[in-house]
């Protein structure tokens, strides 16, 4: 005999699909060259880091010298460079929903954030480290992170003043001195 199903009981609730049954986008041949090429760039990028802070030095009379955070930073992304490569030399992808083509906000935060990052790196040389990071910090937050601008000022100033003492003083670091004389007059 069958069973009777009671008219008024609700129908189970669909499982939501989770990742394993979602069927992920083609891993391509473009998409694994794409790979490819950052996977270089980065291990270039990391290269490049690593032998200019080997140059500046790691320490400097028992203290961290300037060249030992851009070799750590430089050896890390030559590390996950080379990673990067051989699994996309190996085909090991994966590409799911996550992996999508950023929309047009995705793709002006990231400008954006190669522009000030660029322009940061230029700054930092003529207006010294403290308003260099400041500014950077304040740009990032207010224009990519989209808060608003009194909480972003608020935030990088205290990023900025924090990360220079600490650096300055708590670790003994030397940081970049402003050019301009009339910042450098006032310690900057």
């Amino acid at each position: 005999m069958g069973t009777l199903k009671d008219p008024t009981a609700e129908e189970p609730a669909e499982v939501p699909a989770t990742r394993e049954h979602v069927d992920a986008l083609p891993v391509t041949t473009a998409y694994r060259r794409a790979n490819q090429i950052a996977g270089i760039a980065f291990a270039l990028l990391g290269a490049g880091l690593t032998f200019g802070g080997l140059s500046l030095g790691l320490t400097v009379r028992g203290v961290p010298g300037p060249g030992l955070f851009p070799t750590i930073i430089g050896s890390l992304l030559l590390l996950l460079g080379v990673v990067l490569f051989c699994i996309a030399l190996a085909g090991k992808l994966d590409r799911s929903e996550d992996a999508s083509v950023p929309d047009s906000l995705g793709v002006r935060r990231i400008l954006i954030t190669l522009l000030s990052s660029a322009i940061f790196i230029w700054a930092v040389l003529w207006i010294g480290y403290l308003i260099a990071m400041t500014l950077y910090v304040f740009v990032l937050l207010s224009f990519v992170g989209a808060r608003r601008r009194t909480n972003s000022a608020l935030i990088a100033l205290v990023f900025g003043v924090g990360s220079f003492v600490a650096f300055k003083y708590g670790l003994g670091l030397p940081l970049p001195s402003a050019a301009l004389p009339f910042l450098r007059g006032i310690g900057l």
